[in-house]
């Protein structure tokens, strides 16, 4: 069964900073659990977390993630506590897609936007 790998790698400004799943606990992602695989690492400085999550498909990860009328609301409400606190806190994060898309957090905006 073909499957669709999204990578998040997200960077805090230090170690002093918790992660936000450490400060909030992990509700949204843990919920996503049985519906995908998730892998998770710290680098050595501890730094940087890197957050590999396996979907079913392609259109798996953009109905429960990215399409507002399909959206996961577990998710949807711990992924806009996570960037208020990416914002607040000085936390750079970027996503790379299997195809290739990259997007990239914006903390003016809370958003995430395509890297060109």
């Amino acid at each position: 069964m073909a499957t669709y790998t999204v990578t998040k790698v997200l960077r805090r400004p230090n170690t002093s900073t918790q992660w936000p799943g450490d400060k909030y606990g992990y509700t949204g992602y843990n919920d996503l659990r049985d519906k995908v695989n998730i892998t998770s690492s710290i680098s050595a400085d501890e730094l940087n977390r890197t957050t590999r999550i396996v979907w079913d498909s392609k259109a798996d990860y953009l109905a429960k993630i990215t399409n507002s009328g399909t959206r996961d609301s577990s998710f949807d409400t711990a992924a806009s506590q996570d960037k208020t606190y990416f914002a607040l806190n000085g936390f750079e994060c970027t996503i790379t897609e299997e195809d290739g898309t990259v997007r990239v957090f914006n903390s003016s905006n809370k958003t995430f936007e395509v890297q060109e």
